[in-house]
């Protein structure tokens, strides 16, 4: 077993996106495992809004106090006059990061993923996904009944937002060239065969480590991002 834990942005995304089809999976025996279908599948629409927003600066991700902190600190770096450390990242908020993937004017980095456009059921769907996850996360005492269908028409809408941003050229460049043609054929049409595979099987073959194996990993990633999109649409 290796000494570290090795991951990164994309690769957090396909975690994510392996932890809910696995929780959906279990939900047939443990109903509480619905919390870890919401909870993962919030973290993965966000991971992935986060790689579609992030320029080539990587700032259009951030809120807009810590984009400015780093523009003020590049400035200071300009001429000379840094004394102190570099600021830390603070990721903007799941709302703030929506409003940006579909609105250009609510964008403070240009040259990232193309502006998506979201339907007004997407949109709503995301509302109460967010809703459900900080209710999940910040569970206060009550009884709570939620009817499964709500659920399942949410994760159908968020998981075609996920493809959208798949799909764009810009979020995961780094992927081998052609690569991408393996992400072209639609997760909804998975078969059920293809979604039965073995949930939450990483798919990183232990050879791919360091800097010069990322491309491709990230090519692996790709393919087993759309298996697993598929798998997650076809359990729910």
């Amino acid at each position: 077993m290796s000494r570290w834990i090795e991951t990164d942005e994309c690769r957090d995304i396909l975690g994510s996106l392996e932890q809910c089809a696995l929780s959906l999976h279990q939900t047939r025996q443990s109903k509480p495992a619905w919390k870890w279908v919401v909870l993962s599948l919030h973290n993965a629409l966000q991971g992935a809004m986060v790689c579609h927003l992030s320029g080539t600066a990587g700032l259009g991700a951030l809120s807009e106090r810590s984009c400015k902190d780093w523009l003020e600190w590049h400035e200071r770096d300009r001429h000379g006059e840094l004394e102190d450390f570099p600021p830390r990242d603070f990721v903007a908020g799941a709302p703030d990061l929506f409003k940006r993937l579909g609105n250009e004017s609510s964008r403070i980095e240009n040259g990232c993923g193309r502006v998506i456009a979201i339907s007004d059921m997407q949109e709503k769907s995301f509302k109460r996904l967010h809703s459900l996850r900080n209710e999940f996360v910040h569970f206060s005492p009550k009884g709570w009944s939620i009817e499964r269908k709500y659920i399942s028409e949410i994760i159908c809408d968020i998981l075609d937002v996920i493809c959208l941003i798949l799909d764009d050229d810009w979020p995961f460049r780094m992927v081998v060239a052609g690569a991408s043609n393996s992400w072209s054929s639609s997760s909804a049409a998975m078969s059920p065969s293809a979604a039965g595979m073995a949930i939450g099987e990483s798919g990183w073959p232990s050879a791919m480590q360091g800097p010069a194996a990322r491309p491709a990993r990230r090519a692996a990633d790709a393919r087993r991002w759309r298996e697993v999109t598929g798998s997650v649409r076809f359990l729910s």
